[in-house]
C-alpha cells in the first residue's frame, strides 16, 4: 500500500496578495492552497517559467509541512513578477 501524504490546508500568510487574473478578475490569495488554485487555474497560457514551478513546489512543501509559507509566498510573487502578472501586496492583518 502507498504513503498517505498529509497536508495542512489552516495555513494564512499574514499580508495577501491582490492579483489581477488574466480574466481581468482582481483575487486576493491569502494562503498557499489559494496559490495553487491560482497557478493551476488562472495563469496565462505560455508563462510557466522555473519560477512557476519553483513556487508550485515551495506550496506543496509548505502545505506538507515540508517547507515555509513565508517562502512559498516570496516564490509566489517571483512568479506573478515573472509572468507579469499585476499584483499588489496587502496590508499586513494582525
Amino acid at each position: 500500500m502507498g504513503d498517505v501524504l498529509s497536508m495542512s490546508l489552516h495555513l494564512s500568510w499574514n499580508a495577501p496578495i491582490c492579483i489581477d487574473t488574466p480574466h481581468r478578475l482582481l483575487k486576493v490569495v491569502r494562503t498557499p492552497d489559494e496559490a495553487l488554485a491560482v497557478m493551476s487555474h488562472s495563469w496565462p497560457d505560455g508563462a510557466r517559467a522555473p519560477s512557476y514551478f519553483s513556487a508550485k513546489r515551495a506550496c506543496i512543501a509548505a502545505l506538507c509541512g515540508n517547507g515555509s509559507s513565508h517562502v512559498a509566498r516570496d516564490k509566489f510573487v517571483t512568479a506573478c513578477r515573472e509572468a507579469q502578472i499585476r499584483f499588489k501586496l496587502m496590508p499586513t492583518l494582525q
